[in-house]
């Protein structure tokens, strides 16, 4: 638990940082539009993360879905067969 919530805060210091404190915006809209833009195309796409080894969200999210996932009985399901 605690670690999510440093690695929240450290996210919230980065993008104070990084856009927030650097922009001033005439409209919530045009606001949300950028601070929506850093999210999804910088921060998840070309940013690493050193809490996810060094990847970007979207290259560990990547890794994560093709890595073979270990089954709960240690059998591997793909190969049983119907009795």
């Amino acid at each position: 638990m605690i670690s999510a919530q440093l690695t929240g805060e450290s996210f919230f210091h980065t993008l104070k940082v990084e856009l927030i404190h650097q922009h001033r915006w005439a409209t919530r809209d045009k606001a949300h539009r950028n601070l929506f833009g850093y999210i999804e195309g910088y921060d998840n796409q070309q940013r690493i993360h050193s809490a996810l080894g060094c990847l970007t969200p979207e290259q560990a999210e990547t890794r994560m879905a093709i890595q073979p996932r270990p089954s709960r009985t240690g059998e591997d399901h793909d190969t049983l067969k119907p009795s």
